[in-house]
This record gives structure tokens, sequence and C-alpha cells, in this order.
């Protein structure tokens, strides 16, 4: 199903997740109405987009490296390819618009920031960098932005934002040898021992934003909550230690999981 595998599924559908989870915090209880079923639609269809323009742009490099990839590989002309992105994200901003006029804005805001990162920025790697971890905390602050309410799901929006960045910059290093000529990523402007030390300080301060919840007199009694945070941190460390021993595939690994422990911690505040 080259369609389905062009929108990389698997990520638009965490997006859909963390945009339900932030609007559920804001809430404080698990939501399960009409608003967020539009919202996380709202959110897997942007993101699904987002997807699929950047195989359209990367197409030549994908034909490359990546033969396998639905416009390579001849299964997608790229025309169609860019047309069905265009629909996703249009589709996406409907969604939206069924909720509210803002939200509608917030779902093209970033519909036009994934665009422009595809079709302009990509070369510009150590810019993209920040505007995939941006997107990624722009997912659960969608659903907090509708609901109204920021106290928790800023936390885990920051947390994910620098998490994300942290395993782009490290995702960069592993592909540095890779990327010459081709892109202008952080390793490569600015040196590989810099490049570390700025993604160790991201995970650093994905740990430390992450934790600050469990201070908040509501949450310090939640032990289940503590239980799986501290397991999402200690995760978000071995990371570090990782990528500090340059090994960077196993690096982003671990801090995949991390956050994903992590959301789950918060998620647990909900029950």
């Amino acid at each position: 199903m080259p369609f389905l595998e062009l929108t990389r599924p698997a990520n638009s559908l965490m997006a859909a997740i963390a945009a339900w989870l932030g609007y559920s915090l804001a809430l404080n209880a698990p939501a399960f109405d009409a608003t967020i079923a539009l919202i996380a639609t709202a959110t897997f269809l942007v993101s699904a987009g987002g997807q699929a323009v950047n195989d359209y742009f990367d197409r030549d490099v994908d034909a490359l490296r990546k033969r396998h990839r639905p416009i390579p590989s001849g299964r997608i002309k790229p025309e169609t390819a860019y047309l069905y992105a265009l629909l996703l994200f249009a589709a996406g901003i409907t969604a939206a618009g069924f909720v509210s006029l803002s939200a509608a804005v917030y779902a093209a805001f970033f519909a036009v920031l994934m665009y422009a990162y595809s079709a302009a920025l990509a070369k510009l790697k150590w810019l993209g960098n920040w505007l995939v971890a941006l997107g990624t905390a722009a997912a659960i602050m969608f659903g907090a932005f509708v609901a109204g309410s920021y106290v928790l799901p800023i936390f885990l929006a920051l947390a994910a934002f620098f998490a994300n960045a942290g395993r782009e910059i490290t995702k960069d290093l592993e592909d540095l040898e890779a990327d010459r000529g081709h892109k202008n990523t952080l390793p490569i402007i600015a040196g590989e021992a810099s490049a570390r030390s700025v993604a160790g300080l991201c995970f650093c301060l994905a740990a430390i934003i992450a934790c600050y919840p469990a201070t908040l007199p509501w949450l310090a009694s939640k032990q289940i909550f503590l239980f799986i945070l501290i397991a999402g941190v200690l995760g978000n460390f071995v990371a570090l230690a990782q990528l500090l021993r340059h090994e960077y595939k196993a690096s982003q690994i671990m801090s995949k999981a991390a956050m994903a422990v992590l959301l789950l911690a918060y998620a647990a505040t909900l029950f």
C-alpha cells in the first residue's frame, strides 16, 4: 500500500495520540468526545501530509539512499505524491475547522511550516531539526489549545521538543559522512563535538523539564506517575550516555523509548 507507506502512519498516529494527550491533560481527565476525535484526525492528516510532501521533495536523495520508498521505487509518481500531500493538508485543516476557526488556523500554520521545511529548509538541516521538534510539541499543544488549559501540557510539550531536537541532532551525527555535500547539518557546520554537546544539553533539558510537575502538590502523591516518570528520565540519561560514547544509533532508539515512557507517565496522571 504505497499511499499508506508514504504517510508513515506510525509517526502520524503518534502525533494524533500526542494531541489527544494534550487535550486530556488540559481537562485533567481522559477525553473521548467529538472535539478530540476531530483534533486527533486533523493532527493525523496534517502529519501525514507533511510526511508525504517530505518524500516528494526528498525524492532525488531517496533515489540514492532509500530506493524502497514509494516514489523512487516507481510505485507512485512524484506529481501524484505531491497532490496527495496537498489533499491530506486540506483534509486536516478542514477537520480542525469543524472544531473552530482558530483550530483551523493552528492546523494551517503547522501545515505551512511542514511544507516550508520540506521545500526550502531540508538542506538547512540544522534549522530543520528544530522545526521537526517543534512539530512534535505542537501536536501536544494543539489539544491543549483547543481545551484552553496549559499547566501540564506545556511541560510535556517542552520536554518532547528538547528530546526530539536531541534525537534529530544525534541522527545527524550518525549520518555525518553520508550528509557531506548534501545537507548543512549541525555536525557539519559546528563540528561533531559541538553537535554532541548540543544534543546532550537537549536530552538533559528534556529530563529536567519533564520532572518539574512532580513538584506540584496534586501530582507528588501519584506513585504510578512518579514511578513511570523516573523510568523515562533514566532512559533519557541512558540515551545521553550512549551519545557521549558515540553510540548514535542506540542513543536514538533509547531516546525514542524514553519519550514514549514519559508520555505514558503523563497519561497516568489522568487515572
